[in-house]
């Protein structure tokens, strides 16, 4: 039977592109830790460059695993690297913008994204999954039927909980939404990652 483009994801890419940085993550573990009430920040660039992670969080085990500019195949790829080792009580994921940005529409991303959550059953059975919506990057705003497209598959994708953080940013006007990212229009900021914080915290504990 022949495989469908998310069945069949290629794995050279992933492995030549994010090996240095998803085995520097490797080495977080320590085998005389226990992980079982970790929460597992697992993503693209938007977790990576989540700096203050695990300060803002003080009251959770939080792991940071953003590595890269990862697409869903990449997550696909190192889940079974990154997740089963520790096993953790909830893993929260973020990803696909990047793969709409390659040219990917939302549908063929969100097939993806339920490969994913597979894959995060497969090797975390125990660990409760919260998905992210994308955010609305500015610098994207051709993309955002398609951003919007992907969001809908991201609730639908079979997760416990959903944060949505697209609704949230879309209803403030324009300029204060735009103060959130970096001159890039890609990557929030310092207020940006601030704003998340508190869109996120309540989920940790629920």
């Amino acid at each position: 039977m022949q495989q469908s483009q998310s069945q069949a994801l290629p794995r050279t890419d992933s492995i030549n592109k994010w090996e240095t940085e998803v085995a520097a993550l490797e080495t977080k573990r320590q085998p005389d830790i226990d992980y079982s009430n970790a929460v597992i920040f697992y993503g693209s660039s938007t977790f990576r460059k989540w700096k203050n992670l695990e300060r803002e969080f003080v009251a959770y085990q939080v792991i940071n695993h953003g590595f890269g500019g990862a697409r869903i195949k990449d997550l696909i790829f190192f889940a079974e690297r990154l997740l089963k080792p520790w096993q953790p009580k909830t893993i929260i994921l973020y990803g696909g913008g990047n793969d709409i940005y390659k040219g990917l529409s939302g549908l063929e991303v969100g097939e993806q994204y339920r490969i994913l959550i597979s894959k995060v059953r497969e090797f975390a059975g125990t660990s409760k999954i919260i998905t992210t919506t994308v955010l609305p990057h500015p610098a994207f705003e051709d993309k955002f039927q398609e951003l919007e497209m992907l969001n809908h598959q991201i609730k639908q994708a079979g997760s416990e909980v959903v944060i949505d953080v697209w609704n949230p940013l879309m209803t403030l006007p324009e300029t204060e939404r735009k103060s959130f990212f970096e001159k890039d229009m890609i990557h929030l900021n310092e207020s940006g990652y601030v704003w998340l914080e508190k869109i996120t915290e309540p989920f940790l504990s629920c």
